[in-house]
């Protein structure tokens, strides 16, 4: 009998900071290599999103309806992510969606997690992770972490019921 993989976690509403998140990620996700974003983001964050752009495939597949919004596929770097964190500075509270909708971060072609309506909503993280992975997101934030209860894969290879 095959093992199931475990269910993803997920981390409740209430990173709204873009600017924490992403001086974040690097020590949390060490091994991440590949970042996406979707949505329409202001004009700075696209050049920096073109700065650290890497070809390839959009693997997280698209979210957004009638194709008004950009994909995104770029280097996960400690470099590109305090571009980000500097960025977000600016895209705070309501204003986040400066820096995009939707945000997926992989290491290879594992997604590590995704995150439909970013800094808006509760987001998945693959659970395989190591839960004091996930808790070093979510308890900077004061948010709340658990195995998943989601239903649905927008834009996620994440599985959660």
């Amino acid at each position: 009998m095959a093992q199931q993989a475990p269910r993803a976690w997920d981390i409740d509403k209430g990173i709204t900071d873009p600017a924490r998140f992403f001086a974040l990620l690097p020590t949390v996700f060490p091994q991440a290599t590949l970042f996406f974003v979707e949505g329409s983001p202001a004009k700075d964050v696209v050049r920096c999103y073109k700065q650290y752009a890497s070809p390839g495939p959009f693997l997280p597949g698209k979210d957004a309806f009638l194709g008004l919004s950009w994909g995104f596929r770029c280097s996960a770097s400690p470099v590109f992510f305090q571009a980000l964190s500097e960025l977000g500075k600016r895209y705070h509270d309501d204003d986040h969606r400066g820096i995009g909708d939707h945000l997926s971060l992989y290491e290879g072609d594992r997604q590590l997690f995704h995150w439909h309506d970013s800094f808006a909503n509760a987001f998945m993280l693959d659970g395989s992770l190591p839960e004091s992975t996930v808790a070093a997101l979510a308890k900077p934030f004061g948010c709340r972490y658990g195995r998943g209860r989601f239903l649905g894969e927008s834009g996620s290879s994440l599985t959660s019921a």
